[in-house]
């Protein structure tokens, strides 16, 4: 398993590929991308394809907003800007929107190759099988995804020979939806307006852990559901997701032969995204050691066991 860290300079780059980081992407302005903080200038964004190179890595670009919203001259252009970036060595974009496929097939054939978004996770086979066929080469996990359902994901991807990628979501986002949620700045649209109000995500919050029951139950089906609305508890609670409470479920990923790791909190300072992929390295590294010494099943509750100990602010274990 490799870490695909973000960048935003250049100086980054080295001193993240010394620590562990096995890939690099950024994100700039010229190309349309989920999120606007913390890009890299457009400028420097052959020079990186360059220094990448030159550390042994690769790198990716991230043209992944939700809309690709052009015209028939702004797609041209478009097409021909990624082809530009294709012919001068980049490696693969990363991508969220199904037009982007369509615009691939037409304005190329590109050499790079198409990675899905975070906002733009597989949450099951069939789900996967689509986007490979429109030429995605790299499928990314959500976190709701059970350790058996991420093993199912891998194997499917794996026969399509396609790769798979999960995020570390102690580091970014929220660990029970997917890069899609707006619960935190929630925008509500009248007809002449929109706009922003208050957060209406109440998940882990100061009220505690959410309650899950059943209403109106079938007395028959009562302990069959008993135990799916115990297992829902869980995950809503922050027991199942990938997050700092979700060792086993990385371990999962990782034994059922999840490819890549990622780090994506571009407004980090340069120092804090060194620090990060340098513990998750380590923690690759303690799941690569646990396995070859224990063997998956006792290697797993092993992980968990040293996981636990993981200090957030320190970063390590």
């Amino acid at each position: 398993m490799k870490v695909v860290s973000c960048f935003t300079d250049t100086a980054e780059m080295a001193p993240l590929v010394a620590a562990g980081a096995g890939e690099l992407y950024c994100a700039v302005p010229a190309f349309p991308s989920y999120g606007l903080a913390a890009r890299l200038g457009t400028r420097r964004l052959l020079p990186a394809v360059k220094r990448a190179h030159e550390l042994g890595v690769k790198l990716s670009l991230a043209v992944n907003s939700l809309y690709l919203d052009f015209d028939a001259p702004g797609w041209r252009r478009f097409g021909e800007e990624l082809l530009k970036l294709d012919r001068a060595g980049l490696d693969s974009f990363i991508v969220s929107s199904p037009a982007f496929f369509a615009l691939a097939r037409k304005a190329g054939p590109f050499k790079a190759a198409i990675h899905l978004s975070s906002v733009q996770p597989c949450f099951n086979p069939a789900a996967a099988a689509f986007f490979m066929r429109l030429g995605a080469s790299r499928v990314i996990f959500p976190v709701q995804l059970t350790g058996p359902e991420t093993a199912l994901m891998v194997r499917a991807c794996r026969r399509a020979g396609a790769e798979t990628e999960l995020f570390d979501y102690r580091f970014f986002g929220c660990g029970y939806v997917n890069g899609r949620c707006k619960l935190h700045r929630p925008v509500f649209h009248t007809f002449n307006d929109m706009s922003q109000a208050g957060e209406l995500c109440r998940i882990g919050g100061c009220g505690g852990e959410v309650s899950v029951k059943t209403l109106d139950a079938d007395p028959a089906g009562k302990r069959e559901l008993s135990a799916i609305t115990a297992r829902v508890a869980v995950r809503v609670n922050s027991g199942g997701p990938l997050r700092l409470s979700g060792a086993g479920a990385f371990f999962d990923a990782f034994a059922a032969g999840a490819g890549f790791l990622k780090y994506g909190t571009r407004s980090d300072p340069s120092p804090l995204k060194v620090r990060k992929v340098a513990a998750m390295r380590q923690m690759i590294l303690l799941a690569e050691e646990l396995k070859g010494e224990l063997g998956p099943e006792k290697a797993r509750a092993a992980f968990v066991s040293r996981m636990r100990a993981w200090d957030p602010a320190r970063l390590s274990l």
